[in-house]
């Protein structure tokens, strides 16, 4: 998104905006992480990061990362949008399993999640801005390579208030994965296989195997 123009709004929940920061520093820079984490660079190291600091800092689009460590609800979110300086493109939302329904009145688990995605869905929509969050798999689907919606975990009522859905699962050794689209109102359901570098944060191959055909069509380019 960032290559293509767009702004990106990244609020972190589940982990401290400098453990987010590292992991989009290793993305970027493709050095390991444990660079990152260590605080150890070599001298080849540390000229690849400025060279691609600055080169993301001429990016035409703004990352902005917000860490909100509690408490985050639908309406927190887009309070912020309401106050940010320049206008956001996309939304990641790191993730909906931790947030909480506006109405905190709202005991039962599973309704308080549906309500929090519904919220989630009602931002997006309202602001016209795609937003993508994260979810579990519930029991059922630990293990399963081609899980479907069943096996979303605490409410059934994610899926019914999500656009889109894609599965993400990775084989024993977490170097090769797949996605697979299992509800999108205008792609098909397909899988891809992906190869997977925890180390640098990276998940790539789309393009390059059989699994990805058509894929340039789905507008899949940005995720």
């Amino acid at each position: 998104n960032l290559m293509m123009g767009r702004n990106v709004g990244y609020f972190t929940i589940e982990m401290p905006i400098e453990q987010v920061e590292r992991r989009m520093d290793c993305r970027h820079t493709g050095l390991p992480y444990s660079v990152f984490r260590k605080k150890s660079f070599t001298d080849e190291e540390k000229a690849i990061y400025r060279e691609k600091l600055e080169e993301f800092r001429t990016l035409p689009a703004k990352l902005h990362i917000f860490d909100i460590p509690d408490k985050c609800t639908a309406l927190r979110i887009e309070n912020i949008l309401t106050v940010t300086p320049y206008k956001l493109d996309f939304l990641v939302v790191d993730y909906l399993g931790l947030m909480q329904p506006i109405d905190s009145s709202i005991k039962d688990d599973w309704l308080a999640q549906g309500a929090t995605a519904r919220e989630l869905r009602d931002v997006g929509r309202r602001y016209n801005i795609p937003v993508l969050t994260a979810t579990q798999v519930n029991q059922g689907g630990y293990g399963v390579r081609d899980r479907g919606l069943r096996a979303t975990a605490r409410s059934k009522m994610i899926g019914d208030n999500s656009d889109f859905v894609f599965d993400f699962s990775t084989i024993e050794d977490l170097k090769e994965g797949f996605i697979n689209i299992v509800k999108g109102r205008e792609v098909p359901k397909m899988r891809f296989k992906v190869y997977v570098d925890l180390s640098r944060m990276i998940i790539t191959g789309l393009r390059d195997t059989e699994e990805a055909v058509g894929y340039e069509n789905l507008g899949l380019e940005g995720l």
